[in-house]
């Protein structure tokens, strides 16, 4: 038995525009996340992740720039030719995410936003 499970913990450093397949008319929309090594470098890696669906559309509303979020999903590697060179790029197909939102205000200055009362959400396509 094998398994392919990703999960990664990050920052968003990108969210492309959300597209709809022309025949089938399913969402995907492209993004890209920064993590932290837990090493002693402290260098970054940076990951593409795909998103399908419902989880696509939950991305290009939820997700911005900057913000923190825990994925699962799969890892792919895509693979093509260039100039008669073979390439691969990993590439995260996301099932799911968390986003952390950031921690509350005073009751007081606290922006009221469509009545979202957690501090962490899980959204899973």
């Amino acid at each position: 038995m094998s398994t392919n499970v990703v999960v990664i913990s990050g920052r968003v450093v990108r969210v492309d525009e959300l597209k709809f397949n022309p025949q089938s008319g399913n969402a995907h929309i492209p993004f890209a996340v920064a993590c932290n090594r837990m090493s002693k470098d402290k260098k970054t890696d940076f990951f593409n992740c795909i998103a399908f669906g419902k989880t696509a559309e939950l991305v290009a509303d939820l997700l911005s720039k900057g913000d923190q979020l825990t994925i699962n999903g799969r890892l792919h590697i895509d693979e093509w030719e260039k100039n008669g060179e073979k390439r691969t790029a990993p590439k995260i197909i996301v099932n799911g995410f968390d986003k952390m939102w950031p921690p509350k205000q005073q009751e007081e200055t606290a922006p009221v936003s469509d009545g979202i009362q957690e501090s962490n959400f899980n959204f899973n396509g």
